[in-house]
């Protein structure tokens, strides 16, 4: 259906999926289907590079940081330990600004992206219409379907980009 919108008001529609994995949030481009096990990060990796897909890291914060950190000192001990999962590394890249996410957690999340050297990205994870085009992905080359996206997100050749925060 939303391909069909897109098409209709000559809108580009990219299809994707956010799965849950044991370790956090992954958004996944280039799967047709979710398979039983893909909660589990090496296996959903597995098939993301089957697909010949990309991944980035959505907000990482949420399972890394205390949900009362106020300081960095707070959050300190997740994101040491967050810099040693190799799961980061078989993604794109990592979300450090999440339009839903605070100050701190954003900020942890930019800490994670570059302390890995990682490209970085934004996402308005929108679950209401307040959060709609809080930030965004600029990507560096045009983007005009799923294939080119991919090898841009591969190429890295993207950035997050606030709008109205």
């Amino acid at each position: 259906a939303a391909m069909e919108l897109g098409k209709r008001h000559d809108f580009l529609v990219i299809p994707a999926v956010e799965i849950n994995t044991e370790e956090g949030h992954v958004l996944c481009y280039g799967l047709d289907k979710y398979v039983y096990g893909m909660h589990r990060w090496p296996e959903l990796a597995t098939h993301i590079e089957a697909a010949q897909g990309a991944m980035i890291a959505a907000h990482p914060y949420r399972r890394q940081m205390p949900w009362d950190a106020k300081v960095e000192a707070d959050y300190k001990p997740g994101l040491e330990k967050a810099c040693l999962n190799p799961s980061y590394l078989r993604c794109a890249g990592i979300e450090i600004i999440n339009g839903r996410g605070k100050e701190i957690e954003n900020q942890f999340s930019a800490e994670l992206c570059e302390r890995l050297k990682m490209p970085a990205s934004a996402a308005s994870d929108s679950h209401a219409p307040t959060d709609i085009g809080k930030c965004a992905t600029e990507f560096l080359r045009p983007v005009s379907d799923l294939n080119e996206l991919i090898v841009e997100l591969k190429a890295g050749r993207f950035r997050p980009a606030a709008l109205n925060r």
